[in-house]
């Protein structure tokens, strides 16, 4: 299949964009895309004409400006089909993180996920000096770009900081309590607490707890611990995963910080940043780039049997 398309950095030259197998399936699809013209590889996501589609399209575009090593990059388009609307990016070819975190793999690579929440601690901080919070970060949306480096992706849940509501309510389990409910009135604190989310996922292959139901409080959830007897919530979890050697200290102190009910006492990007954990060793670029090419050859050839 083929798309005519021109590309809005040269407005007037048209091209044709081949489109290759369907790489992604959210809310939107995402498909591989190759420029003939410029020989180069592109995925390719396309909104829907309708009202909705057409929303959440101009939303995207407006944060396409957004320029980091650790977000996903945009080369705007025009598409030429009045059906959809295409939206061309950077083609995160190594997958997103779930392949990565589920077996372990972080656990035992303590200085490789540190360095991976450096760069997600990274793109998220310039996506806030930018006025921009993401409010929907999660595995899904942190994918594996060239050279390895994290990439952060999908922002049309995205809203300026300075905004004072929000339809988003971010994605369950990862979502701050105030996000949840609507009522949310610090967007970047929102991000912390979601990050706060994944850094324990990239830690323990899991969520640290459930979401609670409202009004049915369970004294033996994971939740209700955390928030009224950390002491048993961390000595359940450090028998769960092995001890202090896995959840040190320093890392029980980070999480505690970013995962705070409250928006105000929250750890900021800051504060994340001083923190004793986050201070630790992480890998240089061809270090990072060598253990993850073996991890990511490993992951394929399992897929393939």
């Amino acid at each position: 299949m083929e798309i005519s398309v021109t590309f809005l950095n040269n407005p007037t030259v048209e091209d044709t964009l081949q489109i290759g197998e369907l790489i992604g399936e959210g809310k939107f699809k995402v498909f591989e895309a190759y420029s003939e013209t410029r020989k180069t590889n592109y995925a390719l996501k396309v909104f829907p004409s309708d009202a909705e589609g057409t929303e959440l399209y101009h939303k995207e575009k407006k944060f396409s400006s957004l320029s980091h090593p650790n977000l996903i990059q945009r080369t705007p388009i025009d598409c030429h089909d009045s059906d959809y609307h295409g939206q061309l990016i950077e083609l995160a070819r190594f997958g997103d993180f779930f392949d990565v975190v589920q077996d372990g793999f972080f656990r035992n690579n303590r200085d490789l996920m540190r360095t991976y929440f450096h760069q997600l601690i990274k793109g998220v901080e310039y996506m806030h000096s930018q006025g921009v919070a993401h409010l929907d970060l999660k595995l899904e949306n942190i994918m594996l770009g060239e050279n390895f480096l994290l990439k952060i992706i999908d922002f049309d849940s995205s809203e300026p900081i300075s905004a004072k509501t929000t339809l988003s309510r971010g994605t369950k389990d990862y979502r701050a309590p105030e996000l949840m409910n609507g009522n949310s009135l610090d967007f970047a604190a929102a991000d912390i607490y979601s990050m706060g989310v994944i850094l324990y996922i990239f830690k323990t292959g899991e969520f640290p707890f459930a979401e609670e139901q409202r009004g049915k409080s369970n004294p033996r959830s994971s939740i209700f611990k955390f928030r009224s007897d950390k002491e048993t919530f961390w000595t359940e979890k450090c028998l769960k995963y092995g001890g202090s050697s896995v959840l040190s200290e320093e890392f029980i102190e980070l999480i505690d910080g970013m995962l705070e009910r409250d928006p105000k006492k929250r750890f900021t990007i800051q504060e994340v940043k001083n923190s004793r954990w986050f201070k630790g060793n992480i890998l240089g670029e061809q270090e990072l780039k060598s253990i993850m090419k073996a991890k990511w050859n490993e992951v394929k050839k399992e897929k393939l049997n």
